[in-house]
């Protein structure tokens, strides 16, 4: 496998390419020689919709112990002190569908040094029971603070409404209760399960030559193992969930968050209703010339933060519209007005002034993350290794295309009113939890 491409948007040329290691790796560079640093990153396909409720976390925790492993040894003690000492970083996350490991350089000498040590403490972690416990509760502390923040509290329950009994609607960080009872066997038969060659991906952004980092990634990784996995957890679309609602009373926060949430996952067939989608998002809530933000805050001083955003994956697309209300009182309105504007933009079309302001903003937001080294490494390995169903690339020149009629027909296909989510964290005196 062999992919080579030269793009231009403007005075930005960026130089893509990938290729394949004899063990199954992948490696895709992004060169843009207007940047100043490297970016890099070991991707691995797997992530929380690869668990069971049993053990829901497992790769949350996976991460943080391989993370850990990086202070664990004197080699790696030492690798910790080059890395500061030169500029460098380093870090990680999970996801739904991946756990993905990033390595910044100041340099191309840099990244040839770190790099082989970066890999081989993420493929040949130190899973001890002492640092095992220690980065236990470190998660749990993690988790706690997660469900006191309203709004990621709310994200982990609108996937559980929208994806009810499939493993893609777990919560990334997992239970208190699954997490405590993961064992270090567990983490072990994980590890050596996906974190093997034809899961894995290695990309690098920035000032890097494509040739040199495939010779980097075979020198670090090409005698790998690994058989091939075909565990495949199924996700269904399109559920029938009707108005799915959960209400979280609490009194440990004073502002209240809603969170209005679509499965518009058939929207990943099509590039122009995509496009049509994000520029329809923008339009909803994406800024302050916004519908929701004019209505809702402007208008009736109701949230501080209105926006909405859609979710991409390899599995599904969901569409988030959320606001952080000072009372909850304003739920109700605010709930109330969303309806409203997803109704009208159903039914009339977008004037030609706002739907030209707002592809310009859009064009102008893609070209600007296509010049982040951040971006270009994402874009990457969302695009190659987990097959994400969105291409910024394409989108920039997709979005210019899109008419108002496009915008009107992908409100009335995706936004269903009739089969949506909403979660409510109201702030109270009194703590209480419903479901319906």
């Amino acid at each position: 496998m062999h992919f080579h491409k030269v793009m231009r948007y403007g005075s930005l040329r960026l130089e893509i390419q990938t290729s394949s290691l004899p063990n199954g790796i992948i490696v895709g560079s992004v060169r843009d020689e207007t940047a100043k640093r490297v970016s890099l990153g070991i991707g691995i396909r797997s992530g929380s919709r690869y668990e069971t409720t049993s053990f829901n976390g497992i790769n949350h925790l996976v991460e943080h112990l391989v993370l850990e492993g990086f202070a664990s040894t004197e080699d790696n003690l030492r690798f910790i002190k080059e890395v500061e000492y030169s500029g460098a970083s380093f870090d990680a996350e999970t996801d739904r569908e991946y756990v993905f490991y990033k390595l910044d350089t100041p340099s191309w000498n840099k990244t040839i040094k770190l790099f082989p040590l970066f890999a081989d403490i993420i493929i040949h972690p130190s899973f001890n029971n002492m640092s095992f416990e220690r980065e236990k509760k470190v998660v749990l502390t993690e988790l706690k603070r997660d469900i006191d923040n309203p709004e990621t509290y709310a994200d982990d329950i609108i996937f559980a409404l929208l994806y009810p009994n499939q493993s893609i609607g777990l919560p990334i960080h997992g239970h208190e209760k699954t997490i405590r009872k993961i064992s270090t066997k567990k983490i072990c038969e994980l590890h050596a399960k996906y974190y093997t060659p034809r899961r894995i991906m290695v990309i690098g952004a920035g000032l890097v030559r494509h040739e040199e980092l495939v010779k980097l990634a075979k020198q670090s990784l090409g005698s790998l193992c690994g058989r091939r996995i075909n565990d495949y957890f199924v996700v269904q679309h399109a559920i029938n969930i009707g108005k799915a609602r959960y209400i979280a009373q609490r009194s440990s926060n004073e502002s209240s968050y809603l969170v209005v949430g679509f499965d518009v996952s058939l929207v990943a067939r099509s590039d122009r209703d995509k496009s049509a989608l994000i520029l329809l998002s923008s339009i909803l809530g994406n800024g302050s010339s916004s519908r929701l933000f004019q209505k809702l805050r402007l208008s009736r001083g109701i949230g501080y933060d209105v926006k909405m955003q859609l979710y991409f994956s390899k599995s599904l697309v969901t569409a988030f519209i959320s606001v952080d209300c000072h009372e909850s009182r304003d739920l109700d309105a605010a709930e109330q007005i969303i309806q409203a504007e997803i109704e009208r933009a159903q039914d009339t079309l977008v004037q030609k002034s706002e739907l030209r302001g707002h592809t310009e903003q859009l064009r102008r937001d893609i070209r600007n993350e296509i010049g982040n080294l951040d971006t270009l490494r994402y874009e990457l390995f969302h695009h190659i290794l987990v097959k994400l169903p969105r291409n910024l690339y394409k989108e920039y020149h997709e979005i210019a295309r899109v008419r108002a009629a496009d915008v009107r027909r992908v409100a009335r296909t995706y936004l269903n009113l009739n089969n949506y989510a909403v979660v409510r964290v109201e702030g109270t005196k009194n703590t209480q939890t419903t479901g319906a």
